[in-house]
């Protein structure tokens, strides 16, 4: 589920446009007005980070190249996969990286160039590796490869170079230095190469060099050729030369042509634009989160997924398609430049609490399949803001069980209350205490409405933990019960279903069996849990079973309700993920759906652990019918709380019998004994443990 907005790499494939981006790959239809996404999870591609993308003319196999040195063929045709990994899972013997740039293609050989030089292959066979491109450095980035009139040109970030195609190219005698300006793009007119240097453009041809007149353009970032016309592009647009008019203003990272002609532009916004004749622009972003770096993840009570992003975006997902807002589409001529959205909280009233580093907080609904914001207003601005001015930290609040919300604030420490109370009404009451510390940006409320704050050490504060507990006179802090813990540095703090305060810290879990203790003036006891010790703690989630998943900078572990043991753990190693430093959690406990947020990436799960149902009525199990070793498993679902359950044949002989605290479990079968079940029609009684309730549905299963 990870960002495909920024494209790093485009080429186009007769009327179908593929672009390579730092989530996996997607293409479009310009004909069919379509668009087709690959991931690491279609078992495709071997890295989620794709840099480069060509068609090889003589075969029609599109080269794929990412970030850490995979290499992927795919034959639209036929729509098969071919893996190479000799740079991937070669040592990097002095070179920092084996990120892929660019191919070119000639006679039946691919070159392959990047950070880490050029290798050449056969087909798809192995053949050299030239790491010395003459006297650049090796380890230089190279940008681009022309291949005209068997001389090999090569733009770095150093410089341009050049050697007989049939020359021995490891040889660094082979090379000529011909400039010295880093080049950001090449390409060839029949016998002149136009490169395209940082603030100029230039011909080489019949080895003389041409500086063209460009009417001082700076920032170029390609060049392209159609019908012999010459055309250039830098940020802001494209212009022909050589009278240098603009043709298209747009900003961009760069464009492509089609066979026809048109531009595709690479949108520094997000995904890319098709330019058509007369200047009329499709623009093409993916169904994707738009940033690549998650800080917050939560769910709503409609199940919908909202996503934090460090690039300045909440992103929302909904049905399999995601709506992603800028700062400035949320906070309008307000938004900062450097605002940070840095928490989430779903409230129950079924809108989401979003706050910020900046721009203070907005709460974000959905109606009518229609995103939209409110933005706090002055009174709430003058009661958060630091020194009366207009930046405004909002962090994760804590909401009581009457809808009121305690918003934690960020403070110089001497210019007012530590948190401020949004009534029900809309007003606002501050609350002052006498924690030293003041810079509380995380906020957590208790069964006993004991509001816990932290001081999160990456917003300036000390780590430690601060409670309090009005003792229901809201307006007298007298008689108020507060303290502070030096837990460590504290990340998060959870309650969960059991009313147990949990706290990640950077080293580790600790929790609160008996944080009702205070309210008798003892003070409460931390306990830290052995199964973390040691790990740093990112976020906590609570499945619908009160299991604990800990997001951790060395794994996602999901721990006992208790936290005495460890019930699984997902790494690098045995999942999907691309990195195991985990950065958020959310779980959708309607439906079993796990949601993770990597530095690598952004993940989706399934579980059958599920919220369980008042009674039998909407009980039903699926596939049917079921296929007992084809298929993993049948799954009965909506079960009421406790389920004891006895798999039996119509005559009432017992073949199974299953428990679970879920509303969800999985049968795979089999019979008692480990023996998958004849074909036949079973009955699923099922008995709830701790209210009257029974229920039983049909079974039809097939063996083959």
């Amino acid at each position: 589920m990870s960002s495909m907005y920024a494209v790093n790499a485009i080429t186009s494939v007769q009327q179908t446009v593929y672009a390579a981006t730092k989530g996996g790959m997607f293409s479009y239809d310009i004909t069919a007005d379509t668009t087709r996404y690959w991931r690491v999870s279609d078992t495709t591609l071997l890295t989620s980070t794709i840099t480069a993308i060509m068609q090889d003319p003589s075969t029609g196999l599109l080269w794929i190249g990412a970030e850490n040195g995979a290499i992927m063929t795919y034959d639209p045709n036929t729509e098969t996969w071919t893996s190479i990994t000799s740079i991937l899972s070669s040592p990097m013997q002095g070179i920092a990286s084996k990120r892929i740039n660019i191919f070119a293609f000639y006679k039946g050989i691919v070159y392959c160039a990047g950070d880490f030089g050029i290798a050449t292959f056969s087909g798809i066979i192995p053949q050299d590796w030239i790491k010395s491109i003459g006297t650049i450095s090796v380890g230089t980035s190279i940008t681009s490869l022309v291949i005209m009139q068997d001389t090999l040109w090569v733009g770095t970030e150093k410089g341009l170079a050049k050697a007989g195609i049939n020359a021995t190219l490891q040889d660094v005698s082979s090379w000529k230095m011909v400039s010295t300006q880093p080049v950001k793009s090449m390409i060839a007119n029949k016998d002149a190469l136009i490169i395209a240097e940082q603030d100029t453009l230039k011909a080489v041809q019949r080895g003389n060099i041409t500086t063209l007149d460009i009417a001082g353009r700076m920032g170029l970032n390609d060049v392209s050729i159609h019908n012999d016309l010459l055309y250039y592009g830098n940020a802001e647009g494209i212009y022909a030369f050589p009278s240098n008019a603009i043709i298209l203003s747009t900003s961009n990272t760069g464009h492509e042509r089609l066979q026809d002609g048109t531009v595709i532009l690479k949108v520094s916004s997000g995904g890319f634009a098709h330019v058509k004749s007369g200047g009329i622009i499709k623009v093409i972003q993916p169904n994707t989160p738009a940033g690549s770096k998650y800080n917050a993840l939560s769910v709503d009570y409609a199940s919908r997924l909202w996503v934090n992003m460090d690039e300045g975006y909440v992103g929302v997902y909904d049905n399999g398609e995601w709506s992603n807002a800028s700062r400035k589409a949320i906070f309008g001529s307000k938004a900062f430049a450097n605002s940070r959205f840095n928490a989430l909280r779903p409230m129950s009233d079924g809108t989401m609490w979003i706050g910020s580093a900046g721009n203070g907080f907005a709460i974000g609904s959905k109606a009518f399949d229609t995103i939209s914001f409110s933005i706090m207003d002055d009174e709430a601005r003058k009661q958060l803001a630091i020194n009366e001015g207009d930046y405004t930290v909002s962090g994760k609040v804590a909401e009581e069980r009457d809808g009121s919300v305690w918003i934690p604030r960020l403070t110089t420490g001497t210019d007012g209350a530590l948190i401020v109370k949004k009534n029900l009404d809309g007003t606002y009451s501050r609350y002052q205490g006498n924690a030293r510390s003041k810079t509380f940006t995380l906020a957590e409320i208790d069964n006993n409405k004991t509001v816990w704050l932290a001081a999160l050490k990456s917003n300036t504060g000390d780590g430690n933990v601060y409670y309090f507990n009005q003792k229901n006179t809201i307006n007298d802090e007298s008689d108020d019960i507060r303290g502070e813990l030096a837990i460590g540095e504290v990340n998060i703090i959870k309650r969960d279903a059991s009313g147990f305060m949990w706290f990640g810290t950077g080293a580790g879990l600790s929790v609160i069996y008996s944080p009702s203790a205070i309210l008798s003036g003892r003070q409460p006891n931390v306990i830290s849990v052995a199964a973390m010790r040691g790990q740093v703690v990112n976020d906590i989630a609570i499945d619908a079973i009160n299991n604990k998943w800990i997001a951790t900078e060395n794994g996602l572990y999901v721990l006992s309700e208790d936290g005495s043991e460890i019930l699984a753990t997902c790494t690098q190693r045995n999942t999907l993920f691309q990195s195991s430093k985990i950065k958020a959690i959310a779980i959708d406990n309607k439906q079993g759906i796990v949601y993770v947020a990597t530095d690598e990436g952004l993940y989706r799960g399934t579980t059958s652990i599920v919220n369980a149902s008042p009674d039998y009525a909407s009980t039903k199990c699926y596939p049917q019918p079921f296929f007992p070793g084809i298929q993993t498993g049948v799954t009965i679902d909506c079960l009421a709380q406790e389920s004891g359950i006895s798999i039996v044949t119509p005559s009432g002989m017992p073949i199974r019998s299953l428990k679970t605290q879920s509303g969800r479990i999985i049968w795979d079968g089999k019979n008692e004994f480990g023996e998958y079940v004849p074909t036949g029609v079973y009955l699923i009684i099922m008995q709830s443990g701790n209210q009257d309730q029974s229920g039983i549905i049909k079974c039809a299963v097939v063996r083959k």
